[in-house]
């Protein structure tokens, strides 16, 4: 990715949705935490995970999910749903997602798809002149890593 502004890529609602910052978890949330129009990241950490059950219960600790267990069906709804979360863009911030990749490339790969095409549904405006109407609302999954080659995500050069 081109050098960009950090702030653009969080309140943006194009892609990409699931990036790579080369940047520690803590010193990535706080600089999302410090951009007035975002919510406070949420952080998933990956330590230790490497099946399906893993990955969900990191998730639904990360995110402060009011579901005690979820599958890949589950998993898509709830993270269309997102109510529990405040207004603004919605930035989730993942550790350890280099651990996840290399104990099971596969999981890793169909978490972060899914993840985009949860971005693009975000990016779209809901208007069914129903209760769950609203405008397009940025969320980006930023994975932190140590190194730009750890994952095969789009890499952000957000100068942290």
């Amino acid at each position: 990715m081109a050098k960009v502004r950090f702030r653009d890529v969080l309140n943006s609602t194009d892609r990409p949705y699931v990036i790579q910052c080369t940047a520690d978890g803590e010193t990535l949330s706080r600089r999302i935490g410090a951009l007035s129009d975002c919510t406070q990241p949420r952080k998933i950490d990956f330590h230790g995970c490497a099946e399906d059950e893993d990955l969900f219960a990191a998730v639904i600790r990360g995110l402060s999910m009011p579901y005690s267990q979820l599958n890949w069906d589950g998993f898509y709804d709830a993270m269309r749903d997102l109510s529990w979360i405040e207004a603004g863009s919605i930035n989730i911030v993942v550790l350890n997602g280099v651990s996840l990749y290399r104990r099971n490339p596969n999981l890793f790969q169909r978490f972060a798809s899914l993840l985009d095409a949860v971005g693009a549904q975000w990016a779209k405006p809901v208007t069914e002149d129903g209760p769950w109407d609203r405008r397009p609302r940025p969320l980006h999954v930023l994975f932190a890593s140590s190194r730009k080659s750890d994952l095969p995500l789009p890499l952000l050069d957000i100068n942290i």
